[in-house]
This record gives C-alpha cells, sequence and structure tokens, in this order.
C-alpha cells in the first residue's frame, strides 16, 4: 500500500522509508502512522488500499489464465549433452509517476462563477511497453464538483463526478511526460475551504 501511494503522488518515497522505519518502532500499521505523522489524511489511506486491492486481483486473475496457456520447457538429452529452450512473453506494464498540488483551495467567488480553474496541478511520467498505448484513470475523491475538463495531453476532455479513463494509443517504450489543468466544475454542495486534492491518477496498459 506504501508504494501505491509513493507512485500516485500522495507521498515521496523518503517519506514511505521514513514511515516503515516508524511502523517498525511503533508496532503501528503503515496507514496509522501516515496519518498521525505524516500529513496523510484517511481518505487517502482507504483509497490506497482500495487500489492495492484492485492490483491483487488483477494480478490473481492473470496469473491464473498464465497457469493454462503457458508454454512447456522443452529438453532434448543425447548421450553427452542435453539441449533446453526455453520460450518467454513480455507481459505489458505500464507505470506512472504523480506529483499532484497538495490542495484544492475554493473560494467564494469560485462559488459565485460556478468552476475553478487549476492550471499545471499534475506532473505526470509514464512508462510503458504495450504496443497499444495505456489508459489513465482518473478517480475522485470528493464530491465537490459534477465534472471536470482536464487538459494537457493533447487535447482537452471531460469527466463527469465518478471520474474515468482516458487511452493514450501507441507511444511504447517511451517514457511519456505531460502537465495537467483543470477546469472544476463545482457542485451544488460545494462550499469554501481547503480541501485535499480531490484526484488520484493510476496508469494500466492496454
Amino acid at each position: 500500500m506504501g508504494n501505491i501511494l509513493a507512485a500516485i503522488g500522495v507521498i515521496s518515497h523518503q517519506t514511505l522509508a521514513d514511515a516503515l522505519i516508524q511502523q517498525q518502532v511503533t508496532r503501528k500499521r503503515l496507514g496509522e502512522v501516515l496519518v498521525e505523522l505524516y500529513n496523510v489524511s484517511p481518505t487517502q489511506v482507504t483509497t490506497g488500499l482500495h487500489l492495492q486491492q484492485k492490483l491483487t486481483t488483477a494480478a490473481l486473475t492473470t496469473l491464473l489464465a498464465l497457469a493454462g496457456t503457458a508454454a512447456p520447457i522443452v529438453a532434448s538429452a543425447g548421450d553427452r549433452t542435453s539441449n533446453v529452450q526455453v520460450s518467454a512473453t513480455v507481459l505489458p506494464s505500464a507505470q506512472i509517476n504523480v506529483r499532484h498540488h497538495r490542495q484544492l483551495i475554493i473560494t467564494e467567488s469560485d462559488i459565485e462563477r460556478g468552476y475553478i480553474d487549476v492550471p499545471a496541478a499534475s506532473q505526470i511520467e509514464v512508462k510503458n511497453n504495450s504496443r497499444e498505448g495505456y489508459a489513465l484513470t482518473f478517480n475522485t475523491m470528493a464530491n465537490l464538483f459534477r465534472a471536470v475538463q482536464i487538459s494537457g495531453l493533447g487535447e482537452r476532455f471531460e469527466l463527469g463526478m465518478d471520474g474515468g479513463t482516458v487511452a493514450q494509443r501507441g507511444k511504447a517504450h517511451q517514457t511519456v511526460t505531460a502537465q495537467l489543468s483543470y477546469r472544476f466544475v463545482l457542485s451544488e454542495i460545494a462550499q469554501p475551504g481547503s480541501y485535499d486534492w480531490p484526484i488520484i491518477i493510476s496508469v494500466r496498459p492496454l
């Protein structure tokens, strides 16, 4: 779970290393240590746990599928030598490193206008080996907005309050970097104040 939070930009790798040391000292759960000592919200910990569960389920599904289709190792032995032929399949994978704004600040003027613009709020770096490309999933963590418009990936797109997925075709074996800007169309229940950054970005290969 700690590695997931570091991968999506909630904490740094150094913070994770420090928290793991504190966990050994206090004998508490990692999530408790992050909340108490490292300014991580319970909502962010819960999101990390949910993503961990999804990734574990996906990994087990992949392993079960491979168990039925994996190519066998073929060996032939002579009087003095033996030859082993091995075939391997490289599974598609994608990784993302994200840095977000720590907070979303909503003012009275934003409420009156009905939306808030946050330029260059997320910096992402994606590494992908799938020829088909990859998909970015935007998970929302608050009911502050009814839609969000995101730019920085070539064209502007809009997602609903439940987030969504955006496919990026091609770009295999490349490191792609981008700065994402947001326009949050505020919901009727949004109130002025400071909130934890409401979007978490994850990636999967196509």
